[in-house]
């Protein structure tokens, strides 16, 4: 039988394999977007742990559309929206 890794166990994992600090050039970004590319993995990681240990699905759905919109190369970024989506049904 399969063992279910909570999110928030998984994503803190990932986000310590990474880069700890990433420089966003935020030049000619509107002031929202500029800062969403503003923040660190860490906070990324932070607030999705946040919102699944609450359920808030569509929160970590919007979220990791967020995240995905800023850095499409981050799989962190998509992976919560799948495990957000899988939760939803």
């Amino acid at each position: 039988m399969p063992v279910r890794v909570p999110l928030f166990v998984l994503l803190a994992c990932l986000a310590c394999s990474g880069p700890v600090a990433a420089a966003a050039q935020t030049f000619g970004l509107d002031g929202g977007r500029a800062a969403l590319a503003s923040r660190s993995q860490a906070e990324w990681v932070t607030q999705a742990q946040t919102l699944e240990k609450r359920g808030d699905w569509p929160g970590l759905l919007a979220w990791g559309q967020d995240w995905a919109r800023v850095d499409a190369r981050n799989p962190l970024a998509w992976f919560v929206q799948g495990r957000a989506l899988i939760e939803m049904g």
